[in-house]
């Protein structure tokens, strides 16, 4: 069997929708073990579609495994805050803010493990006018500009399906720290 260059290296993933499961699936399929954190009951948004046959869960979550916590409750939170050193990496995608508001944020991480890799994906970064803005697809596409190139003044018409804008890139931060420190950071950040 052929060695991955990810393998014994521990992620945790907080958040769900494109980005992060997007980057989580290629660190995986790189050899990491992924977690990810789910809403109880009803698990990541892309449970819904298809009665859990969602294409789009399948392509983003395939080998992870996952763990159903209640993140809005206190019992929740100091469960994650267990689990936090037994991992390398703690990867999340709420809005800025939100994780370092329930405890989980990175200073909160570098208490429970001072050389842990944490990593934010955002659509606007964490501080600026928009930092506080939801970033989805369709948002960022609008933003970009990518929609004025469909249709026409008299007939605007929007895609039927679009592409992630999510950027490939971000997932190769947290793993070239990984490797080019050989396995350990003293309390990385990318954001």
């Amino acid at each position: 069997m052929q060695h991955k260059p990810l393998e014994g290296i521990r992620i945790l993933e907080i958040g769900g929708y494109i980005a992060l499961p997007y980057g989580t699936s290629m660190l995986c399929a790189l050899g990491a073990e992924v977690v990810k954190i789910e809403k109880p009951v009803v698990g990541e948004d892309f449970r819904r579609h298809l009665n859990e046959k969602s294409p789009y869960f399948r392509q983003y979550n395939t080998g992870k495994r996952s763990l159903a916590v209640d993140l809005k409750s206190q019992e929740g939170v100091d469960l994650v805050k267990g689990l936090i050193p037994h991992f390398d990496v703690v990867l999340e995608n709420l809005r800025p803010g939100k994780v370092a508001a329930m405890g989980l944020g990175l200073e909160d991480c570098r208490a429970l493990r001072a050389d842990i890799i944490y990593g934010s994906v955002t659509g606007f970064g964490s501080t600026g006018p928009l930092a506080d803005r939801p970033a989805y697809d369709t948002i960022g596409h609008a933003f970009g500009g990518l929609y004025s190139i469909f249709g026409d003044e008299e007939t605007p018409s929007w895609p039927a399906v679009c592409p992630p804008t999510s950027s490939p890139a971000w997932p190769r931060v947290p793993a070239c720290s990984l490797r080019s420190s050989g396995g350990r950071t003293r309390g990385s950040r990318s954001t």
